[in-house]
């Protein structure tokens, strides 16, 4: 098996990434973060057993769910970034060929 495809992938991830790779993470939490306020603020304002009540605790539940996601998007982005560089030095795509 010939791994020189290896050498010319295009947008690999490297230690530079994990920054802005961070603060998306950190904007997206921000977001579920006040979504979730919102949501559960209109949620308490309407009466109690109203469809809308319901669709809000529905929502608020949503996001709970989905906030749970965020320790493992930050694991695979990690990964992510530490797989390019152990390709990159691997396969002498580093500083010293560039």
């Amino acid at each position: 098996m010939n791994p020189t495809w290896l050498k010319s992938m295009k947008g690999q991830l490297s230690l530079g990434d994990m920054g802005p790779a961070a603060m998306i993470l950190v904007v997206a939490i921000v977001i579920v973060a006040v979504g979730a306020y919102i949501v559960s603020t209109v949620g308490s304002l309407l009466p109690a057993n109203s469809s809308g009540a319901n669709v809000a605790a529905l929502g608020a539940t949503a996001l709970t769910t989905f906030a749970s996601w965020f320790v493992i998007l930050a694991v695979i982005i990690a990964a992510g970034i530490g797989l390019g560089i152990l390709l990159r030095s691997f396969m002498g795509g580093g500083r010293r060929g560039e």
